[in-house]
């Protein structure tokens, strides 16, 4: 018997198969958050912030995705006012789903 075929007794061995993947899926959703509407002084704010930036600008954004925040830090790539988009580090994120900014 050569040493993979070895290897493979002492494996563990899944007897419910698939229920660590099931598991970890629902610990994720417990983990996703409902997004947060912005106050009037912060959407103020955050279009203060937008209409002073430019391509170039180094920027950290709280964006949120699919149930999570997440902080990008990197320069703008690209900016639209008119379609209202961000691209930083070569994603693009709509201002909408922007929490908060910092340049």
């Amino acid at each position: 018997m050569d040493k993979k075929d070895k290897a493979k007794e002492f494996m563990p061995f899944d007897t419910l198969s698939g229920f660590s993947i099931e598991l970890a899926r629902r610990r994720e959703n417990l983990k996703r958050q409902e997004k947060k509407e912005p106050d009037e002084e912060t959407a103020s704010r955050l279009n203060g912030v937008l209409a002073g930036l430019k391509k170039g600008d180094t920027v950290t954004l709280t964006v949120y995705k699919e149930g999570f925040y997440k902080e990008i830090s990197g320069k703008i790539d690209y900016i639209d006012f008119a379609v209202q988009i961000i691209s930083v580090n070569g994603k693009t994120y709509y201002f909408k789903s922007i929490e908060d900014i910092k340049n």
